[in-house]
């Protein structure tokens, strides 16, 4: 089998595509939205293309440095079966790289240098900072210091659309909103039913138990809602369309979590994943259609 069959079978299960390209895409329109970007399509999707390079260099990176852990207690995981091996998807990484680093030389030294940045967060993300015990069975930390290299991510966008350092009171709020909404999908897609909790220590349940991570996750919610209320006041203050469509999001969002808090099934684990990323992706096209 060539790598790229392997690459296509690898990204359903470990880097989901179906899924990615509607979470950066919006994100992406959002950007520009916020940035008064008056963009073309050709660098919609350069943007697009070096982000979603950018995040499979992050999930590479975790497969590499947590493939120990994952053969212990997830050994059905592609890397773990041999179907692909590491080296095979630093290869594919190593060209994607190449991609996201010239698009960053080609808009601009702050782009450049955000990107520089962000593969030096990276690299030290790999060795776990040096602190790789420290952070065993700590999901939540683990991911707060993890998660600056999302926030240079939008950073690095937003310097392609303007060129410079500069942020605005908007661009700070949709920073703010996409860093939340990706912490939610950070938590509910390591959330377990009580009777799927399994050993793995890298599960929110784990540390926080099936009640007390849902309450976390309706806690980020609330974050959420009023980060996106006080962008779209900024960008629209006087419709009223818009900010109705995002109460509608969250509401959806909060009743999948309350379901599955109840039911504990399934069905209602599928719905709240779903719902997550439609509150995710939803509330980014609000922005990008409310201006």
């Amino acid at each position: 089998m060539n790598l790229l069959s392997k690459l296509y079978k690898y990204q359903k299960e470990r880097f989901p595509l179906q899924i990615l390209i509607f979470t950066t895409i919006s994100s992406v329109l959002a950007s520009a939205t916020v940035t008064n970007s008056k963009s073309d399509i050709k660098e919609i999707i350069l943007v697009f293309l070096s982000a979603i390079f950018f995040l499979f260099h992050v999930r590479v990176i975790d497969e590499s440095r947590d493939a120990e852990y994952d053969k212990k207690f997830y050994p059905d995981r592609p890397v773990q079966t041999g179907f692909i091996s590491i080296r095979e998807l630093f290869f594919a990484d190593f060209l994607g790289l190449a991609f996201f680093l010239i698009v960053a030389v080609i808009y601009g030294n702050a782009s450049f240098i955000l990107a520089l940045a962000m593969l030096l967060f990276t690299t030290l993300a790999w060795k776990d900072f040096f602190l790789q015990k420290f952070f065993l069975n700590k999901p939540m930390l683990y991911h707060i210091i993890n998660s600056p290299q999302m926030i240079m991510l939008q950073l690095f966008i937003f310097a392609i659309f303007t060129d410079s350092f500069s942020m605005t009171k908007s661009m700070w709020l949709l920073a703010g909103l996409a860093y939340i909404n990706i912490f939610v999908l950070e938590v509910i897609r390591k959330i377990k039913r009580p009777d799927k909790s399994g050993k793995a220590g890298d599960v929110y349940t784990k540390s926080l138990g099936f009640k007390g991570a849902l309450i976390f996750t309706l806690f980020l919610t609330i974050i959420s809602g009023i980060l996106f209320v006080l962008l779209l006041n900024e960008l629209n203050p006087i419709s009223k369309t818009f900010l109705i469509s995002g109460i509608s999001i969250l509401t959806i969002f909060i009743f999948s979590i309350l379901g599955h808090l109840f039911k504990k099934s399934k069905t209602t684990e599928k719905v709240m994943l779903l719902a997550g990323v439609i509150l995710y992706v939803g509330l980014n096209i609000v922005v990008y259609l409310s201006v």
